[in-house]
């Protein structure tokens, strides 16, 4: 189960520029995932021991910047999870983690946007802003 919530991309002029963009930038970003250059491995290797080791059961899964969400699948498959909700800028990102999070056995939920503004509003009606405050001051340093 799987919905998107796009809002208008903003200075991105034509889709076919957009697509383009995407297409060139994804394919740098995809080599340095890959060859582990960012260490996606052992950060959501982490990630995952952590879930299987303390999350509560049946937890809620925010993915903020999500991509492709691939390494995120990984961690998260096997998991007892209720949620996924993925937050990108990118519609082809999104496009692209849709496929990826259907290995998943929850609602997923898809959003596009930056995620700074998403919580921004989101903790104005849902979340307890204790807990936001310092995400925000690391999101803006």
């Amino acid at each position: 189960m799987t919905s998107t919530h796009a809002s208008a991309p903003t200075g991105v002029g034509t889709p076919d520029a957009a697509a383009s963009i995407f297409q060139q930038e994804w394919r740098l970003y995809r080599k340095m995932v890959d060859l582990d250059y960012l260490f996606h491995r052992e950060a959501y290797r982490r990630l995952g021991e952590v879930l299987f080791e303390e999350a509560p059961r049946s937890f809620r899964f925010l993915d903020l910047a999500c991509g492709d969400a691939s390494a995120a699948t990984e961690a998260l498959e096997g998991a007892d999870i209720a949620s996924y909700c993925g937050i990108d800028l990118s519609a082809e990102a999104l496009r692209i983690a849709r496929a990826a999070l259907a290995k998943l056995q929850c609602p997923v939920s898809l959003r596009q946007g930056d995620f700074v503004e998403t919580l921004t509003s989101w903790s104005r009606r849902h979340l307890d802003r204790s807990l936001l405050a310092p995400l925000a001051r690391a999101v803006e340093a």
